[in-house]
């Protein structure tokens, strides 16, 4: 066999949905087909995203090849009366109500909760793998109660390819914004995770807008007035649907013109989500020079680092379990020191473009993020 055999790697593109993390493994898969080393047919690696199906990984592990997956995080949902709720199996949501009354929010049964069947199925696929890739700190973090520290592993955040001409950019860097004029906001939707926290990030509109020293608007890429996260109130609903402070973009799988032109007219990103292991949608945007406005929590920090301000949170990163998608029992966010971050940003503008072109082309770019990947192959032995 020749000295090159045990770097030979295949890998399988099924990502699941093609939203933001989806569309990553898409351009990733896109990337490594080009690679001299790619050989579907004799490989020793196979990289996996963790939305491949367990067969897949059983074949290949079966089959002697060295597994190298990224993950998402794992589900971390507090138990509550909620939580408990949401359980679609009768019995066991009527099993672990019973236990719920009784022991009330004991550690033990929030990891039965997450458990079964969500992250079971999670821990079997990283289990047959020889090497896990995370896409942030905060990912690992969450995962080191269950892994091996004997267990391969790397943290890469995800990439994109950078999507401004070089006009393109000096317009936006040139631009001077005026706290007096509405300042341009833009934001991802998500109807299935209350956490993303839309909810706030309205309310935070409104309130800027009617006791804040800046004006603002936001434009919510992907809204569905038909389907919402179960924490965004009737109030904020009316409030995006009068327009008034608000645009919405119907849901998208792929960044085309009309996509482009809307993040070309906008001036930061915005986002209060909430224990987020790597947010794709906040790097899509930086890709075109926005500088981000958010809480610092989760994964975000590691992805925006110097290109944009993270307000203080709260945050519960000392602890596993917290509320996430069902009780909603989310730190409070200060408007008031989001409100003087934006008009930072606002104040020095043509800067935090040049800050946020240059963390990206730095370590966000897809095409460097690839190589990343396939360097990792090296650490396996």
């Amino acid at each position: 066999m020749p000295d090159t055999q045990p770097y030979k790697f295949s890998f399988y593109r099924n990502a699941g949905s093609l939203r933001g993390g989806g569309r990553f493994w898409q351009t990733m898969c896109d990337e490594w087909a080009k690679s001299p080393d790619y050989d579907p047919a004799e490989f020793t690696v196979a990289y996996l995203n963790i939305s491949a199906p367990l067969r897949v990984f059983v074949r290949l592990w079966f089959g002697r090849k060295k597994i190298v997956v990224r993950v998402d995080g794992v589900y971390h949902e507090k138990i509550s009366r909620q939580a408990v709720r949401s359980i679609p199996n009768g019995l066991l949501r009527a099993g672990l109500g019973m236990l719920y009354a009784v022991c009330g929010e004991r550690e033990f049964l929030s990891e039965l909760f997450n458990l079964f069947p969500r992250n079971f199925g999670i821990l079997i696929k990283v289990f047959l793998s020889s090497g896990v890739i995370f896409q942030s700190p905060f990912s690992r973090r969450l995962y080191s109660r269950y892994i091996s520290q004997r267990k391969a592993s790397w943290v890469i955040v995800n990439g994109f390819r950078w999507s401004l001409t070089a006009a393109e950019f000096q317009l936006r860097a040139a631009l001077v914004l005026n706290s007096q004029d509405p300042i341009q906001l833009i934001t991802t939707y998500d109807f299935w995770r209350p956490s993303k926290r839309l909810e706030d990030l309205v309310r935070f509109v409104i309130w800027c807008n009617q006791q804040g020293r800046i004006r603002v608007r936001l434009t919510i890429l992907g809204y569905r007035g038909d389907q919402h996260p179960a924490n965004l109130t009737l109030e904020s609903r009316s409030a995006i649907a009068r327009g008034d402070h608000f645009a919405v973009v119907a849901p998208f799988n792929q960044i085309d013109e009309t996509i482009r032109q809307e993040f070309l007219s906008q001036h930061f990103y915005a986002t209060f989500t909430y224990r987020d292991n790597c947010p794709n949608a906040v790097i899509e945007a930086m890709s075109f020079g926005l500088p981000v406005l958010g809480v610092n929590s989760g994964g975000l920090p590691d992805i925006v680092k110097d290109a944009g301000i993270l307000v203080a949170s709260q945050d519960a990163d000392e602890v596993h379990f917290s509320s996430f998608d069902h009780s909603f029992d989310y730190p409070a966010v200060d408007f008031v020191k989001v409100e003087a971050a934006l008009i930072a940003m606002v104040k020095n503008y043509p800067d935090y473009c040049e800050r946020t072109r240059e963390r990206f082309l730095a370590e966000l770019d897809d095409k460097a993020i690839a190589r990343r990947y396939l360097n990792v192959r090296k650490d396996l032995g």
